[in-house]
C-alpha cells in the first residue's frame, strides 16, 4: 500500500513540473523559445533533430549541437503553462 501511494506521489510529481519528453517531441519552435536560453537557431536545430531522432529521454537534446548539460537541467525545470497550475 505504502509504495503504491509513493509511486502514485511521485508521478504526480513529475507530471506537475518540468517539461515531459512527449511535449520535447511536439513543442511548436514558438513554445520551444519561451524555455530560457533556446532562440530561434536553437529551436530549429531541435525541431530538426527530432523529425529525424525522436526523443526517448529528456537527456537526448544534449545530442542536438548546442544543447549542453546547463541547457538540460533548464529544460527538466521548465513549467510549460499546459502543466502549470494556476
Amino acid at each position: 500500500m505504502l509504495r503504491t501511494l509513493l509511486s502514485a506521489f511521485l508521478l504526480s510529481i513529475s507530471l506537475a513540473y518540468g517539461m515531459s519528453v512527449s511535449e520535447l517531441n511536439s513543442a511548436s519552435k514558438e513554445e520551444l523559445m519561451k524555455i530560457k536560453g533556446i532562440g530561434e537557431s536553437k529551436a530549429e536545430a531541435i525541431i530538426e533533430y527530432r523529425t529525424k531522432n525522436k526523443f526517448t529521454k529528456l537527456e537526448d537534446i544534449t545530442n542536438v549541437k548546442g544543447v549542453g548539460k546547463g541547457l538540460l537541467k533548464v529544460i527538466e525545470e521548465y513549467k510549460s503553462d499546459a502543466n502549470s497550475t494556476k
